[in-house]
C-alpha cells in the first residue's frame, strides 16, 4: 500500500524473443486508489444490567485510517436505522428488546457502503428480593435466564410464579445459605440468601483469664435483630457466670483446677437468643492461662 490509501497494483511478466526464447522477467505497476471505506469495529456497552432504562452512546471505531468514511448507516434488532456524519451512535434504551447493532461506513466519493460489522448486546440479570428470608420469600429477576437454587437440598426450594418471579421457600426448620442462580448467556449469576435465623453480631472482651480473676465483662454486640431472652452459658462448671441481658461478667476461683496445667485450658463462652425466625447463638473461646 502506497499513502493516501492507494494500493499499488504489480504485474509481473515473462518477455519472449522472436527466437522463442526468455527474455527475462519483468514487471509493470500501477497506482490503484481504493474508495471504498474502512471496516469499522463498534465500541460501548456490551453487558448492560436489565433493569437499565436510559440513553447509551456507540462508536465506530475505524480498523485501516487509510480508507476513512464520510458516513455511517446503524441499524438494531428492533428496526431502528439511521445515517449519521460523525462515527456516534446514541439509542434510548426502554426495554431489555435491543439485542445487536450494526455499522458500515461510506467514503464521500464511493456510493458503496463498506463491511457491516455487527455488535451484540446482552444483558445482565438483576436480583430483587430479601438476602434472608424466615419461611418464604420472592424473587423478582430481570432479564433472568435460566433460574435455579444451588445449595439447597434439605433447606428449601424454589417455586416459578410467572412473570419473571419466583418463589424461595424453607423447608421445615433448616437453616443455612442457598444461592439464587441465573444463567444467563453463558455466564453465571448469583443472589446469597440465607434460610432462617441468622446472627449477625459478635462477643466482644477478654480473649485470656487467669485464677482469681472477677468480674471480667463481655458484651454481645448485636446487628440485624431484635434479639430477645438472651441466655449465657460456658462449657466449664468451674467458672461463675453474672448475666445481665446482653452483657455477662466471669469470675474464675482461685480454686480452678486446670485441665491442661501446662498450657492451660480452652473454654467457649455462648450466647443464645430468640430471633424473629427462632434461636439463635454465637459464641467466643477463652483461654484460661495457668
Amino acid at each position: 500500500m502506497t499513502e493516501n490509501g492507494k494500493w499499488k497494483l504489480r504485474v509481473q511478466y515473462e518477455t519472449i524473443k522472436f527466437d522463442g526464447t526468455s527474455g527475462g522477467s519483468t514487471y509493470l505497476d500501477k497506482d490503484v486508489k481504493v474508495n471504498i471505506p474502512s471496516r469499522y469495529v463498534i465500541t460501548g456497552d456490551r453487558e448492560i444490567p436489565g433493569d437499565f432504562r436510559g440513553n447509551k452512546t456507540y462508536t465506530a471505531q475505524i480498523v485501516n485510517s487509510n480508507f476513512p468514511a464520510a458516513s455511517f448507516i446503524w441499524t438494531t434488532n428492533t428496526g431502528i436505522q439511521t445515517t449519521t456524519t460523525t462515527p456516534s451512535f446514541n439509542v434510548n434504551i426502554t426495554d431489555d428488546q435491543l439485542k445487536w447493532i450494526t455499522v458500515a461506513g461510506k467514503s464521500s466519493t464511493c456510493p458503496q457502503w463498506g463491511e457491516t460489522f455487527k455488535f451484540d448486546i446482552v444483558y445482565t440479570p438483576v436480583f430483587t428480593g430479601p438476602s434472608s428470608i424466615c419461611s418464604e420469600g420472592i424473587y423478582t429477576i430481570t432479564s433472568p435466564g435460566t433460574i435455579t437454587l444451588e445449595n439447597a437440598s434439605g433447606i428449601a426450594t424454589l417455586t416459578a410464579l410467572g412473570n419473571n418471579q419466583w418463589k424461595v421457600t424453607r423447608t421445615g426448620t433448616a437453616n443455612g445459605p442457598v444461592n439464587l442462580v441465573s444463567t444467563s448467556n453463558g455466564k453465571v449469576y448469583k443472589k446469597n440468601i440465607h434460610i432462617g435465623p441468622l446472627f449477625q453480631g459478635q462477643i466482644e472482651g477478654y480473649t485470656t483469664l487467669k485464677r482469681g480473676w472477677s468480674n471480667r465483662l463481655y458484651e454481645l454486640f448485636e446487628a440485624g435483630g431484635p434479639y430477645t431472652n438472651h441466655t449465657w452459658t460456658i462449657n466449664s462448671n468451674m467458672i461463675t457466670l453474672s448475666p445481665n441481658g446482653t452483657n455477662v461478667k466471669l469470675s474464675v476461683p482461685t480454686s480452678y483446677n486446670y485441665l491442661d496445667p501446662e498450657n492451660g485450658d480452652w473454654v467457649t463462652l455462648k450466647c443464645t437468643m430468640n430471633s424473629d425466625c427462632g434461636p439463635v447463638s454465637t459464641t467466643y473461646d477463652i483461654l484460661i492461662m495457668p
